[in-house]
Protein backbone atom coordinates (compact mmCIF):
# COMPACT_ATOMS: atom_id res chain seq x y z
CA UNK A 1 0.00 0.00 0.00
CA UNK A 2 1.24 3.26 -0.83
CA UNK A 3 1.64 6.04 1.87
CA UNK A 4 -0.75 8.35 -0.20
CA UNK A 5 -3.46 5.75 -0.04
CA UNK A 6 -2.70 4.79 3.76
CA UNK A 7 -3.02 8.81 5.06
CA UNK A 8 -5.97 9.06 2.64
CA UNK A 9 -7.34 6.27 4.69
CA UNK A 10 -6.53 7.27 7.79
CA UNK A 11 -8.08 10.71 6.68
CA UNK A 12 -11.35 9.45 6.08
CA UNK A 13 -11.54 7.30 9.20
CA UNK A 14 -11.05 10.54 11.43
CA UNK A 15 -13.88 12.20 9.66
CA UNK A 16 -16.28 9.14 9.95
CA UNK A 17 -17.57 8.14 13.64
CA UNK A 18 -17.92 4.71 13.08
CA UNK A 19 -14.88 3.98 10.47
CA UNK A 20 -11.44 2.40 11.80
CA UNK A 21 -8.62 1.47 9.06
CA UNK A 22 -7.98 -1.36 8.69
CA UNK A 23 -5.54 -3.84 10.04
CA UNK A 24 -5.37 -2.26 13.69
CA UNK A 25 -5.13 -4.16 16.59
CA UNK A 26 -7.53 -3.57 19.05
CA UNK A 27 -5.49 -1.50 21.60
CA UNK A 28 -4.75 0.66 18.06
CA UNK A 29 -7.92 1.19 17.39
CA UNK A 30 -9.21 2.15 20.97
CA UNK A 31 -6.15 4.97 21.01
CA UNK A 32 -6.97 5.96 17.15
CA UNK A 33 -11.10 6.54 19.06
CA UNK A 34 -9.36 8.44 21.51
CA UNK A 35 -7.52 10.59 18.79
CA UNK A 36 -10.19 11.22 16.71
CA UNK A 37 -12.69 12.88 19.38
CA UNK A 38 -9.25 14.75 20.50
CA UNK A 39 -9.53 15.86 16.85
CA UNK A 40 -13.23 16.25 16.37
CA UNK A 41 -12.83 18.77 20.31
CA UNK A 42 -10.11 20.56 19.22
CA UNK A 43 -11.75 21.57 15.42
CA UNK A 44 -15.19 22.31 17.92
CA UNK A 45 -13.50 24.25 20.27
CA UNK A 46 -12.03 26.83 17.27
CA UNK A 47 -15.67 26.83 16.02
CA UNK A 48 -16.79 27.97 19.49
CA UNK A 49 -13.92 30.43 19.73
CA UNK A 50 -14.55 31.56 15.96
CA UNK A 51 -18.23 32.06 16.25
CA UNK A 52 -19.68 32.77 19.58
CA UNK A 53 -22.58 34.75 18.41
CA UNK A 54 -23.95 32.05 16.43
CA UNK A 55 -23.29 29.40 19.43
CA UNK A 56 -25.19 31.92 21.97
CA UNK A 57 -27.63 32.34 19.46
CA UNK A 58 -28.43 28.70 18.76
CA UNK A 59 -27.81 27.56 21.88
CA UNK A 60 -24.78 25.39 22.64
CA UNK A 61 -26.32 21.94 22.25
CA UNK A 62 -27.74 22.90 18.65
CA UNK A 63 -24.55 24.60 17.76
CA UNK A 64 -22.51 21.76 18.86
CA UNK A 65 -24.63 19.43 16.40
CA UNK A 66 -24.40 22.23 13.35
CA UNK A 67 -20.42 22.35 14.14
CA UNK A 68 -20.39 18.44 14.24
CA UNK A 69 -22.00 17.68 10.98
CA UNK A 70 -19.79 20.82 9.39
CA UNK A 71 -16.32 19.51 11.02
CA UNK A 72 -17.42 15.64 9.23
CA UNK A 73 -18.04 17.37 6.01
CA UNK A 74 -15.67 19.92 5.90
CA UNK A 75 -12.34 18.39 6.30
CA UNK A 76 -9.65 20.59 8.24
CA UNK A 77 -6.75 21.37 4.95
CA UNK A 78 -4.62 24.09 6.43
CA UNK A 79 -1.35 22.78 8.90
CA UNK A 80 -2.78 26.02 11.52
CA UNK A 81 -5.99 24.84 13.00
CA UNK A 82 -6.98 28.43 14.40
CA UNK A 83 -7.80 28.86 10.40
CA UNK A 84 -10.60 26.45 10.65
CA UNK A 85 -14.13 27.02 9.87
CA UNK A 86 -14.05 29.78 7.40
CA UNK A 87 -17.30 28.35 5.43
CA UNK A 88 -19.76 27.82 8.19
CA UNK A 89 -21.34 30.86 7.10
CA UNK A 90 -22.13 29.14 3.54
CA UNK A 91 -22.67 25.34 5.55
CA UNK A 92 -25.09 27.23 7.92
CA UNK A 93 -27.05 28.41 4.72
CA UNK A 94 -27.49 24.73 3.07
CA UNK A 95 -29.55 23.51 6.37
CA UNK A 96 -32.96 23.54 5.71
CA UNK A 97 -33.61 23.45 9.49
CA UNK A 98 -32.27 27.18 9.67
CA UNK A 99 -33.52 28.76 6.75
CA UNK A 100 -36.27 30.61 9.16
CA UNK A 101 -33.29 33.05 10.01
CA UNK A 102 -31.77 34.24 7.04
CA UNK A 103 -29.52 36.45 8.64
CA UNK A 104 -27.62 33.21 10.91
CA UNK A 105 -25.36 33.29 8.02
CA UNK A 106 -24.66 37.10 8.28
CA UNK A 107 -24.14 36.82 12.05
CA UNK A 108 -21.45 33.73 11.19
CA UNK A 109 -19.72 36.22 8.70
CA UNK A 110 -19.69 38.74 11.26
CA UNK A 111 -17.84 36.55 14.31
CA UNK A 112 -15.29 34.83 11.42
CA UNK A 113 -14.32 38.67 11.25
CA UNK A 114 -14.10 39.73 14.41
CA UNK A 115 -12.46 36.52 15.04
CA UNK A 116 -9.95 36.94 11.42
CA UNK A 117 -9.19 40.41 13.09
CA UNK A 118 -8.57 39.34 16.76
CA UNK A 119 -11.33 42.21 17.67
CA UNK A 120 -9.17 45.39 15.19
CA UNK A 121 -11.95 44.97 12.37
CA UNK A 122 -14.84 47.93 11.87
CA UNK A 123 -17.73 47.44 11.04
CA UNK A 124 -21.13 49.44 11.16
CA UNK A 125 -22.12 50.47 15.25
CA UNK A 126 -25.71 48.79 14.63
CA UNK A 127 -24.25 45.65 13.74
CA UNK A 128 -21.61 45.76 16.56
CA UNK A 129 -24.20 46.56 19.12
CA UNK A 130 -26.10 43.36 17.92
CA UNK A 131 -23.16 40.99 18.04
CA UNK A 132 -22.22 42.50 21.40
CA UNK A 133 -25.61 41.79 22.70
CA UNK A 134 -26.17 37.99 21.27
CA UNK A 135 -22.23 37.27 22.28
CA UNK A 136 -23.54 38.75 26.03
CA UNK A 137 -26.97 36.29 26.35
CA UNK A 138 -28.88 39.25 24.90
CA UNK A 139 -32.65 37.77 23.93
CA UNK A 140 -32.94 37.79 20.02
CA UNK A 141 -36.27 37.96 20.18
CA UNK A 142 -37.72 40.81 18.22
CA UNK A 143 -34.66 40.81 16.09
CA UNK A 144 -35.16 40.76 12.26
CA UNK A 145 -32.45 41.61 9.20
CA UNK A 146 -34.47 42.91 5.94
CA UNK A 147 -33.02 41.45 3.34
CA UNK A 148 -34.84 43.65 0.99
CA UNK A 149 -33.29 47.22 2.83
CA UNK A 150 -29.92 46.99 4.23
CA UNK A 151 -30.96 47.42 7.69
CA UNK A 152 -31.13 45.79 10.97
CA UNK A 153 -34.64 45.95 12.68
CA UNK A 154 -35.04 46.02 16.61
CA UNK A 155 -37.72 45.89 18.63
CA UNK A 156 -37.22 47.18 22.12
CA UNK A 157 -40.03 46.91 24.54
CA UNK A 158 -40.30 49.25 27.86
CA UNK A 159 -42.34 49.38 30.60
CA UNK A 160 -45.41 50.73 28.58
CA UNK A 161 -44.14 50.96 24.91
CA UNK A 162 -42.95 49.09 22.11
CA UNK A 163 -40.16 51.05 20.02
CA UNK A 164 -39.07 50.05 16.94
CA UNK A 165 -35.80 50.70 15.40
CA UNK A 166 -33.79 50.51 12.53
CA UNK A 167 -30.10 50.69 11.86
CA UNK A 168 -28.25 50.87 8.23
CA UNK A 169 -26.51 48.20 8.00
CA UNK A 170 -24.37 49.44 4.90
CA UNK A 171 -22.61 52.13 6.59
Amino acid sequence: MRLQDILSAFSSAVRNPQAIPKGLSTATAKNFSAYRRNHLYALLEILQRRYPAVEKFLGNDNFKFFAREYIYSHPSDDPNIDNYGSQLAEFLQTRKELHSYAYLADLAKIDSLFYQAQGQCQVAAGVLAVWQAITNGASTTGLEISPDKQCLVICEQGADELHLRETDLSQ
